[in-house]
C-alpha cells in the first residue's frame, strides 16, 4: 500500500534486538498475509531457538576481557 502522510514526521526507528524484529514481525497483518500465520509463527519459533542457544556460547571477547579479568 502506498505510504499517506509525511514520513519526516514519524518516529519509526529499527528494531535494537532480534527479539524487537520478531515482535514486530509477528504484530505486523500485512507481513502475516504475505506469508502465512503459520509461516510466520515457525520462523519466529526457529529464530528464537536458536537467539536462545547463541547466547549460551561463550564468545572469544567474553573469554578474553570478562572471565579473565574476574
Amino acid at each position: 500500500a502506498p505510504y499517506e502522510g509525511n514520513a519526516y514526521e514519524e518516529a519509526l526507528t529499527l528494531p535494537r534486538t532480534l527479539e524487537e524484529a520478531l515482535r514486530g514481525l509477528n504484530e505486523n497483518p500485512d507481513i502475516e498475509k504475505l506469508f502465512g500465520e503459520r509461516f510466520i509463527q515457525l520462523y519466529t519459533s526457529i529464530k528464537l531457538m536458536e537467539f536462545e542457544e547463541f547466547n549460551q556460547v561463550i564468545s572469544s571477547w567474553e573469554r578474553e576481557y570478562l572471565l579473565l579479568n574476574v
